[in-house]
Formats: C-alpha cells, structure tokens, sequence
C-alpha cells in the first residue's frame, strides 16, 4: 500500500488545497504532454522519473499533486 494519493489537476489548485486541508503536500509542476507522452519541457523530462521513483518515500496520508502547466 502506498502512502500517497495523485491528485491530477487543472486550474483546481485552491479548491483541491482546501480539500486536502493538514495533509503533507508534495506538488510537481511540469509541462503539459503531447498526445504521445512527450513534455515540451526538457527540466521536466529529466526531473519527472526522479519525482516518481521517491513516491514511495512520502509519509503516510501525504497527497502527491500533478501540476501540468502549457507552453
């Protein structure tokens, strides 16, 4: 079991913060993908693997955030 939940989201960042209210947060924001899984981003290309090989390592109740952002 998994000490995280993903929360996809798009100009939702304040309802969903409320929503999520005294749980550890941990957001990434990166570039939006193209229809075949290609960020326009390349700080986001070398970072994103990083990101999720350490969602193992949030405490337990913690909300991983998904922030995509356009070009």
């Amino acid at each position: 079991q998994l000490g995280f939940e993903k929360v996809l989201m798009r100009g939702e960042f304040m309802q969903v913060s409320q929503q999520n209210r005294g749980r550890p947060i941990f957001a990434f924001f990166c570039g939006d993908k193209d229809d075949q899984g290609r960020s326009w981003c390349p700080d986001c290309v070398t970072g994103e693997p990083v990101v999720w090989s350490e969602l193992n390592s949030l405490p337990d109740g913690a909300v991983h955030w998904l922030c995509q952002a356009g070009p």
